[in-house]
């Protein structure tokens, strides 16, 4: 699948949630939400799951697989190769309990795929947040 099928994809993705959300949870009240977030979320769960629900994942996100995801994901976040004056900027980052560990790869893949900062944090006694 070519990479600007994929982001077209990927944007109908979006708009088809966005109606959803809209439709269901807005319901007259006033909502702000980032389907573009949500996204990148459900990308990242993608490429760090096994089996059944990564499947399910690209299957929702109309794409093959997490390394074609991965290079979506990667275009978007970077802005794609088009140069303007608009820039959306995102932060993406990833805590983790300190009892747990990511595998090097994952890691390697969120910091430089997705330019997320991976912090380990103590959930159990008490939860801090890092902006970096």
């Amino acid at each position: 699948m070519e990479l600007g099928k994929s982001i077209e994809n990927h944007n109908d993705v979006v708009v088809r949630l966005t109606k959803h959300v809209i439709a269901t949870v807005a319901n007259g009240s006033n909502l702000v939400f980032s389907p573009i977030s949500i996204n990148v979320l459900l990308s990242l769960i993608a490429a760090g799951s096994c089996s059944v629900t990564k499947e399910q994942i690209l299957s929702f996100l109309m794409l093959p697989s997490t390394d074609h995801l991965n290079l979506v994901l990667a275009q978007i976040i970077d802005g794609g190769t088009e140069k303007s004056d608009l820039r959306l900027s995102i932060a993406n980052g990833v805590w983790i309990d300190k009892f747990f560990s990511l595998k090097l790869s994952f890691k390697d893949l969120l910091e430089n795929s997705y330019k997320a900062t991976c912090s380990q944090v103590d959930f159990a006694s008490k939860v801090t947040f890092f902006l970096s």
